[in-house]
């Protein structure tokens, strides 16, 4: 990390195809783990692990559609969501509510989670780009825009945007938010590795900027629950 840092003068990483893991290994972070398929399958296991840990479910039962009597309309689309550890919690917190759960990631993930025989559609998908399902309560998105620098979350979000209807729909993103002071070792130890990725994590300050410039307006930032990572709840302006 000190060659890099005096490499790029010392700047904040920002160029999605500059990062650390570039300097490191000559090609992104992603692509590094999947060149190897013992490596790809250790990640995997982690990222599991990490979902297990879920006590409740992220997201907040106020923000689903209560009112909801259409079994066919969306409650929630859980975008990059693994192998559906969020979605199968969600589903069980609220069972008495109408409606389908769509979980969506890429190829190889689908495939385990289509695997499992779940009571919840399983989409391949892209988030790069744009957003099929249209008219959902919600999108859902947990620890997804960390890995990317703002101008990327910008083409993430935008692709979200073009699923939701304003006055129903949601975005949810469940992520660190730091405090504006104060960080725990922590909390700046997981800033420093984001450089892997050229990106960071973020104040509140620094989440409503990013979601107000791609024209979301945050409506709350629910505490957490379930786990160290707070759900910043957005809506359409």
């Amino acid at each position: 990390m000190p060659a890099y840092l005096a490499d790029i003068g010392y700047q904040n990483p920002e160029q999605p195809d500059n990062t650390l893991s570039h300097y490191a290994t000559g090609t992104d972070f992603f692509a590094y783990i999947r060149s190897d398929e013992a490596r790809q399958t250790r990640f995997n296991s982690s990222m599991k692990g990490a979902g297990q840990q879920l006590v409740q479910s992220p997201v907040p039962a106020a923000a689903l559609d209560s009112q909801n009597t259409n079994e066919d309309a969306v409650q929630m689309v859980d975008v990059g969501g693994g192998i559906g550890q969020v979605t199968e919690k969600v589903m069980q917190e609220n069972s008495h509510l109408k409606g389908r759960y769509v979980l969506q990631d890429l190829g190889p993930i689908v495939e385990e989670a289509r695997a499992k025989q779940p009571n919840y559609e399983v989409v391949e998908y892209d988030f790069f780009t744009p957003q099929p399902i249209k008219g959902a309560r919600i999108y859902f998105m947990r620890r997804v825009l960390h890995d990317f620098p703002d101008s990327k979350c910008r083409e993430i979000l935008q692709n979200q945007i073009q699923g939701m209807v304003k006055g129903h729909s949601k975005l949810l993103v469940c992520e660190t938010v730091l405090p504006a002071t104060g960080c725990s070792g922590f909390e700046s130890l997981a800033d420093i590795s984001r450089t892997t990725f050229s990106s960071m994590q973020r104040s509140e300050k620094h989440w409503r900027a990013l979601l107000d410039s791609v024209g979301l307006t945050v409506v709350k930032v629910w505490p957490p629950r379930g786990g160290p990572f707070s759900t910043i709840e957005a809506e359409l302006k």
